[in-house]
């Protein structure tokens, strides 16, 4: 089953950064980075959806 074109959710982002994390904590600080990157590009994702255009960034 391929995933191209399907979106990615932002719990999806979030839950690998999560991973990467914890994964991190016993093996090294690449890994903590890389989750971290994921936990705010899954946090971005998840406001820019939310958004309607009626919020206060508008």
């Amino acid at each position: 089953m391929s995933q191209v074109g399907k979106k990615t959710t932002p719990a999806a982002l979030i839950a690998i950064g999560i991973m990467f994390i914890v994964i991190g904590l016993n093996s090294g600080r690449l890994l903590i980075v890389a989750g971290v990157g994921f936990l705010i590009a899954g946090i971005i994702l998840h406001r820019t959806s939310q958004s309607s255009g009626d919020g206060p960034d508008e």
